[in-house]
């Protein structure tokens, strides 16, 4: 196998990126569900 699989440097967790896989998620989460009741088009007119 390649080095750079071995070393798990391309994890979240090891390379600080948990903020940006939560967000990635959040948003994935966001745009598979809908904007729900608290979207904008639903509170005017």
């Amino acid at each position: 196998m390649k080095r750079e699989v071995l070393e798990w440097h391309w994890l979240p967790v090891v390379n600080r990126g948990e903020l940006a896989a939560m967000y990635c998620f959040d948003f994935l989460f966001i745009a598979c569900r809908g904007p729900g009741k608290l979207a904008l088009d639903n509170r005017v007119g």
